[in-house]
């Protein structure tokens, strides 16, 4: 220390009034730079804001660094936060992805570690994380962030706040998008309502609501009220904003669809170019907005018929949201790197594929549909580059549901150019695109699972990952209940705590993937199957046949040992219509007048002509040899068991002897080519054959009801009713079979949560119910008991967390295979839940089934399977069996068709029943210790004679 530091030391000390001074200048000197330090704060958020509003977006996000510095300095932990999320928002306007989550990332870390958890700082970073979302196409991750935001700023802010009428205004974004339309007005009507009270009728904000009103009526068809809205929202716009704004052009933008709506192109025209005027003046010619503009203006001028200048659009829009490519020349292409937005790239090269492939019916240049074919090609890629970037199935789904389109056009061009070239090569092609639009969530799970295995990840990140999926599904649970109750404050509840484990829940698979890349890497490797492929693991007596259905044609893949082919069906509007008719006229309990000649007649004239036109030409091609099909459905032919079509119509008086196709082939379905190509190729650990069998009693007082009966008869009106014949399935299971039976007050759900897994075979005789609105929520009832943990009723989400390493489930249950069909997926029922907890196969019914009926079937069946004949020729047995042993209104479809089988249809060894041994050596035993018992006698007998003759 210096001579001068140990003065001032010594007269501070020794003089007390001279160190208050000093310390009294310091402070209020520091309160004076913190003062200017906030004020500069102050006015740099300001200008910040200001530019964000007039859509300087780099400049907006130059201020908030500036702002987020002086914060930082200042220790001002909330601006910190909210300043990042403002500038992921501007990277969001820019359409900077990767910038505005790695900005999100930063500012919900430094949220969750600095501030409270209900902190309206991280409110706003929530908001814009939602806003994140939704421009990815990911609503349901920005619903439910939106929905935090409202949970947060519900209990900060006033109820007519204007950010508590943004938060309304987000939600009824979402549910726009996801065409929930009802949902999204209600939501808008309340953020109107506060904008209006807070802002006024004729503010730019409050036109924002209007203008998204009138959207959400144009989807609806009603473009009257729409126009109304829109031209409402111009007016405002035009006086608060004036001409050259970027949300008159947005307004000039909407108006330009509705007119091309009404076939008003010369209108429409007018309005897509002054908006697209604007935006390029304000946005300059790199940016999706333009994109969108020349997108749009494409589409109506194809639709007016001029092709050429649609692709000229279409070529335009490719330039405008590709950072480096500038080719106007429409036979060019760019590639897939430095894209603004893929969404947009996205429908931009749909719309190009399209264009070109009606653009070949003017000029028949090869050049023009190869082409076409090239772009849906790129289209496909870019799909499967944008599934890695979604983190939730909803939005993954969102995605494939929304490209089917993609695969559609990409299938109908590749079998053009077949027809045009004679190569196979594009038979080829056609397949891929198929198989690509098939169950892609399915085998991504199935493929997860085999990863976690493979990547030796510890065991307890995966209890870790196992215990947030099952939390989230017990939430989701209540808050299913909450909504079917009407429990608006549950409701939120649990929303708010489902939020919170997804986000434990994504930093989990966040861990695994970083810390585990080969995990990473044999998760998202999905190779599709080709044609060789399944040929390869086909036999003489098999074929392989997928339907691919789009919106104007069906088309079906018929591959066999040898051969392969495709068909294209036209008339696709009225194969639905035969479709929906057969559907209703099996899966309907039959009453009498089902069994005159006329309704038999129907039967026959409708199974007949769906059987010419689903498989007439395939079965020709088939070699004689064939008598197993294997069978990939799509559209509403997953709700057809094509067992019940018949191959010719013959003059009969009832439906035992017609001519079936389960007379010929031996059927069993799957999800995709590629699923049943891993199922059949992969080593499979499945559970040592024996058999856990539940019949469960929902009235243990209660004495035995009728044996013969629907089960849908035998729900009760309060309560479900026993099912005798579900008692007398497992008894017949007994015969055939070793394992576990689980009847009465033991068929519980936890019973069957515990033991499940250690089966190879499962059976559960019981009471189901499909959910056709949301199929999730299918279940399956067991008995119910109070004393456990669980409610006595199996969701099939809940089959989504669990591993059944079964060889084959056989849910003897109404509608375990009925369920929701669901564009690039398949059907969603129950019977899938076991297939994606890891199960074989699954033998299921479509629709209500009988309970006598039902029990016969199943004892034909299983003694199919005792013997060693494969699942599926054991259904088919089992089903030709009933016929010819049943009389009167039992020989009807509707009793024996429902049943289906899906997965693999490999035969089961099972392991024989001990009981008929262990008889025989009991009996063996007491007659050897009876004989040693007479000998004995007989001997002691003789003794005692000679013992009297002595005497």
């Amino acid at each position: 220390m210096n001579k001068f530091c140990k003065i001032c030391l010594i007269n501070l000390i020794l003089k007390p009034k001279l160190c208050f001074l000093l310390v009294l200048v310091v402070s209020k000197g520091l309160l004076y730079a913190q003062n200017i330090n906030e004020t500069k704060l102050q006015k740099t958020l300001q200008k910040a804001e200001q530019f964000q509003f007039e859509n300087h977006y780099d400049s907006a996000i130059f201020c908030f660094n500036l702002a987020y510095k002086i914060a930082e300095k200042n220790q001002d932990r909330a601006t910190c936060v909210k300043t990042f999320a403002s500038i992921a928002e501007n990277y969001l306007y820019l359409s900077e992805y990767p910038k505005s989550k790695e900005y999100l990332d930063s500012s919900m870390q430094m949220g969750r570690q600095y501030l409270s958890p209900d902190h309206l700082a991280l409110s706003d970073v929530y908001n814009i994380r939602g806003w994140y979302f939704e421009r990815k196409g990911d609503y349901e991750n920005a619903l439910s962030f939106f929905r935090k935001t409202l949970f947060i700023r519900n209990k900060k802010l006033p109820a007519e706040h204007l950010d508590m009428a943004q938060c309304y205004f987000n939600i009824a974004s979402c549910y726009g998008s996801m065409e929930e339309y009802d949902l999204a007005l209600q939501n808008y009507d309340v953020s109107l309502q506060i904008r209006k009270k807070r802002l006024g009728d004729n503010h730019p904000v409050t036109a924002k609501t209007y203008s998204d009103i009138g959207w959400c009526y144009g989807r609806m068809q009603d473009h009257k009220r729409q126009l109304f809205y829109y031209n409402k929202v111009l007016q405002i716009r035009l006086q608060t904003l004036g001409e050259m704004h970027l949300d008159v052009a947005i307004i000039y933008h909407n108006l330009g669809w509705v007119y091309g709506q009404q076939q008003n192109f010369k209108q429409a025209e007018a309005f897509y170019k002054k908006s697209l005027h604007i935006k390029k003046k304000l946005l300059g010619l790199k940016h999706k907005r333009v994109a969108n503009g020349y997108v749009a203006l494409g589409a109506l001028h194809k639709k007016s018929g001029n092709l050429l200048l649609a692709l000229g659009n279409f070529q335009q829009a490719l330039m405008a949201v590709s950072l480096d490519f500038e080719d106007t020349d429409m036979y060019k292409n760019p590639t897939l790197s430095n894209i603004l937005t893929e969404q947009d790239m996205l429908v931009a090269l749909r719309h190009k594929a399209l264009a070109l492939e009606q653009y070949f019916q003017e000029t028949s240049r090869l050049t023009d549909i190869n082409l076409s074919l090239i772009t849906y090609q790129l289209a496909v890629n870019l799909i499967d580059s944008m599934r890695l970037t979604y983190t939730t199935k909803q939005a993954k789904q969102s995605l494939l549901t929304k490209s089917t389109g993609v695969y559609e056009g990409a299938i109908r061009v590749a079998y053009q150019i077949f027809q045009l070239t004679k190569s196979e090569e594009y038979l080829h092609k056609a397949f891929y695109f198929a198989e690509k639009n098939k169950a892609f969530l399915l085998l991504e799970n199935l493929q997860d699972m085999d990863a976690k295995h493979l990547a030796n990840i510890p065991d307890h990140l995966l209890a870790q990952e196992r215990q947030l999926k099952s939390q989230i599904f017990t939430q989701k649970k209540m808050l299913y209940l909450a909504h079917k109750q009407k429990d608006t404050q549950k409701v939120v509840q649990f929303n708010n705590e489902i939020f919170e484990l997804n986000q434990g829940l994504e930093a989990t698979i966040a861990q695994l993937e970083n810390e585990y890349p080969t995990y990473y890497s044999l998760k998202h490797d999905l190779p599709i199957a080709s044609i060789e492929d399944i040929q390869a693991q086909l036999d003489e007596k098999s074929a392989f046949i997928a339907y691919f259905m789009g919106d104007s044609a069906l088309f079906s893949f018929i591959i066999s040992k040898n051969n392969y082919n495709v068909h294209q069906i036209e008339g696709l509007n009225d194969l639905q219509i035969k479709l929906a008719s057969f559907i209703e006229l099996i899966n309907t309990t039959p009453n009498t007048a089902a069994y005159n000649a006329t309704n038999l007649n129907n039967y026959q004239q409708l199974a007949n002509q769906l059987y010419r036109e689903l498989l007439g030409l395939a079965v020709k091609d088939m070699p004689r040899s064939i008598d197993r099909l294997i069978i990939v459905p799509d559209g509403a032919i997953h709700f057809l068991p094509m067992e019940l079509l018949i191959s010719e119509i013959k003059e009969q008086l009832n439906y035992r002897n017609l001519a079936y196709l389960c007379r010929q082939f031996a059927l069993t379905y799957h999800y995709s080519g590629t699923l049943w190509y891993e199922t059949v190729t992969k080593t499979h650990s499945y559970n040592q054959n024996q058999c856990l069998a539940i019949a469960p009693c929902y009235d243990l007082k209660a004495k035995p009801v009728a044996v013969r009966g629907a089960l849908s008869e035998l729900r009760g009106k309060q309560k479900l009713v026993d099912l005798p014949g579900a008692q007398q399935e497992v008894s017949i299971i007994a015969n055939f079979i070793d394992g576990s039976f689980l009847l009465g007050d033991r068929a519980t759900e936890y019973n069957f949560k515990t033991e499940a897994k250690h089966y190879g075979v499962i059976h559960l005789a019981m009471h189901g119910f499909a959910n056709h609105e949301n199929p999730m929520y299918s279940r399956l009832v067991f008995t119910k008991k109070m004393d456990t943990v669980e409610d006595g009723t199996l969701y099939a989400y809940e089959l989504y967390n669990m591993n059944l390493p079964a060889e084959l489930v056989v849910l003897s249950a109404c509608e375990s295979g009925a369920g929701t069909h669901v564009r690039g997926e398949g059907l969603m029922s129950l019977a899938r839940g076991f297939i994606h907890s890891g199960v074989a196969s699954v033998l299921q019914t479509q629709w209500n089934a009988n309970d006598w009926s039902t029990a016969k079937l199943m004892t034909y069946f299983y003694e199919g399977l005792s013997k060693g004949l494969s699942k599926d020729y054991a259904l088919q047995q089992a089903k030709l069996k009933y016929l010819q042993s049943s009389s009167g209104e039992y020989i009807h479809p509707f009793y024996w068709g429902g049943f289906v089988l899906s997965g693999d249809h490999n035969a089961i060894q099972f392991k024989k029943s001990n009981w008929s041994i262990y008889w025989v050596g009991f009996l063996v035993i007491v007659v050897f210790l009876a004989a040693i018992f007479w000998v004995y006698k007989w001997k002691r007998g003789l003794f005692r004679r000679k013992a009297d003759k002595i005497q």
